[in-house]
């Protein structure tokens, strides 16, 4: 939801679950193009750590509470 209030859009498009999900194993965000510009590195940082494709490195609900950009 982040990523969506953030940019307009969802992190991952296609035209159907199967497009979906492998632009959830493929896509990786750069967060450079203009529509990033105006938001915070802590913002970015925020996104890059959620959608961390390793749920053994993928923070939990409770460490990403502390983030600084929420916190």
């Amino acid at each position: 939801m982040s990523f969506i209030l953030l940019s307009g859009k969802p992190p991952f498009m296609g035209e159907s679950k199967e497009e979906v999900y492998k632009a959830i194993r493929e896509t990786e965000h750069a967060y450079t193009t203009q529509e990033w510009s105006q938001i915070s590195d802590d913002a970015k940082d925020f996104l890059r750590i959620c959608l961390d494709k390793n749920p053994e490195t993928r923070p939990s609900a409770e460490a990403l509470l502390n983030h600084p950009w929420l916190a």
